[in-house]
């Protein structure tokens, strides 16, 4: 195939798709991996257009591409040509099919969950919540009665007496109001698995059921284990087991394995397995109880609520916990970061943290693009982990288990709490409730949402790099150099070692220079 005009001995196979997928694009964006005489060379994320190509092919595809053109930092473009059978119908479909997937539940408001354990309580929507809304939503008391069927008068005394709503009125201010629903999104963003039966090849063939080609064996000490398989040589899809190991044993030589490994699926490769689901006919449910079927646990499980409107603002939720307006039932909490760089909160230490932060601005300092304004994270481990998965295997409401807990462990309110009186309150949660809370986080618990999705990660490249030094690092430098402390920082530089990545890249970047520089033509003065 030719990339920028320059031919490569390479052969392209369908890896999955990532989050741009989801749009209903005609020019979504997938992956694919690049390999040479049977070995992996890169994953390249690549857009298509869709007007040439009517559907999306089975993982493992060997995809017919004459030409590629792009790069890291602009991204790539593709044209198919040959492949399977095309149908535009079957495209759509698909499509669908995946936004479905990838929908683990739209969260119904008011809807209660069956007691996963002691400490879940709903979160009700009242009076002062619809007060709240009304007032974002710059509606008087008659536009939203008309809305929901009440007169004003009735408006007025729900608000006045917060009273609960009923959940016919919010199913209407829902359908009338569909902006409601379409700017908070849910996903999965962290599932590892153990298997104390299995080894890494098994748990590709039998519990992922993907090609083994795909996969990249490679020795590893991470976690205790010496051996890895990693999906199109990245960590996004990988598994880590124990490789053999040769003994000698009367003369005869033999290999012994020992058994156990790990599955993980990080917030990249949830995305990529999906597709791989779908092929499949599988739910993430179904999923998980092939999984158990083999006699896994899980070790991890991430829940993201991705924010993509704004609506909760990181320096009013720092400035919350900054002024102790705030109750968790978590013993430990941290703030972190910087109004510049994003800020992060945690709640909680493992196997339970509750954690929120400012997607846009850390996307933005690797360099990525994204449309989620603020991330909040349930990471569950162990038990906890198996608790909710549980839970969500029996009622189907993962959605409103997530909301449930957050309710349950974190409040913003607008006022300091009085330490006095919470420590005298027979029942804590109702002194809490007591005080007006921030607008943003009771409206986010209240009405749970849809679902949307990040962008995908690039390989680092230079002008990657390039480019995240001008947006963040130059201004440092100019006052470095203002302030004559240049030479200093150049001795620093020197000083560094870099990494044998880093070398790597070093190395390409000075050989393609010199290439360039080679092709020249003198100039004869």
């Amino acid at each position: 195939m030719i990339i920028n005009n320059e031919f490569k001995p390479y052969q392209a196979f369908f890896i999955g798709t990532n989050q741009h997928s989801l749009m209903f694009s005609f020019e979504p964006t997938v992956s694919v991996a690049l390999f040479s005489n049977n070995e992996f060379v890169k994953k390249l994320d690549i857009k298509v257009r869709m007007t040439e190509i009517n559907s999306l092919p089975p993982i493992g595809t060997l995809l017919f591409i004459d030409e590629i053109i792009g790069s890291e930092l602009k991204g790539y473009e593709a044209e198919f040509t040959d492949g399977w059978s095309w149908d535009f119908n079957n495209y759509v479909s698909q499509f669908e099919q995946l936004y479905a997937l990838k929908n683990v539940g739209n969260y119904q408001i008011l809807r209660g969950s069956k007691n996963m354990d002691s400490f879940i309580e709903h979160a009700k929507f009242n009076g002062k919540l619809l007060k709240l809304l009304r007032s974002k939503l710059n509606l008087t008391q008659t536009e939203i009665g008309e809305i929901i069927g009440l007169t004003r008068q009735r408006v007025q005394q729900i608000e006045a007496d917060n009273k609960e709503v009923s959940q016919e009125m919010v199913d209407r201010l829902v359908n009338v109001i569909p902006s409601l629903t379409d700017k908070v999104t849910i996903q999965l963003d962290w599932v590892s698995f153990n298997f104390p039966e299995l080894n890494g090849a098994e748990i590709i063939n039998n519990v992922l059921r993907l090609k083994p080609d795909l996969f990249i064996e490679r020795p590893t000490s991470q976690n205790f284990y010496t051996r890895e398989y990693a999906y199109a040589g990245e960590k996004s899809i990988y598994v880590q087991d124990f490789a053999p190991e040769h003994v000698s044993d009367s003369g005869d030589n033999a290999d012994i394995s020992k058994k156990g490994a790990t599955l993980f699926l990080t917030g990249i490769g949830t995305r990529l397995f999906e597709k791989a689901l779908l092929e499949q006919g599988l739910t993430w449910q179904k999923f998980f109880n092939r999984m158990y079927q083999y006699r896994g646990h899980v070790t991890r499980l991430d829940v993201a609520i991705n924010d993509t409107s704004g609506l909760l603002k990181m320096n009013e939720l720092v400035d919350a916990v900054r002024e102790g307006r705030f109750w968790t039932k978590a013993r430990h909490y941290a703030v972190h970061g910087s109004e510049e760089f994003g800020w992060t909160l945690d709640f909680g230490t493992s196997p339970f943290v509750i954690r929120m932060y400012d997607k846009a601005k850390e996307q933005e300092q690797k360099g990525k693009d994204t449309n989620i304004v603020t991330r909040v994270e349930l990471e569950l481990h162990g038990d906890k982990a198996t608790d909710v998965i549980q839970e969500w295997l029996s009622n189907d409401n993962l959605v409103g288990i997530t909301f449930d807990i957050l309710y349950t462990y974190l409040h913003f309110v607008e006022e300091p709490l009085d330490e006095k009186k919470l420590a005298k309150a027979r029942d804590r949660r109702t002194y809490i409730e007591s005080l007006k809370p921030i607008a943003a986080w009771a409206l986010l618990i209240s009405l749970g949402q849809k679902m949307k999705f990040t962008t995908e990660a690039k390989e680092q490249s230079i002008e990657s790099i390039e480019n995240w030094i001008s947006k963040y690092v130059a201004p440092s430098l100019k006052i470095i150099q203002e302030t004559g402390r240049w030479q200093n920082l150049l001795e620093t530089i020197r000083e560094i070692d870099l990494s044998d990545d880093k070398k790597k890249l070093v190395q390409a970047v000075n050989a393609e220079n010199m290439s360039i520089d080679s092709k020249k033509i003198p100039v004869i003065y």
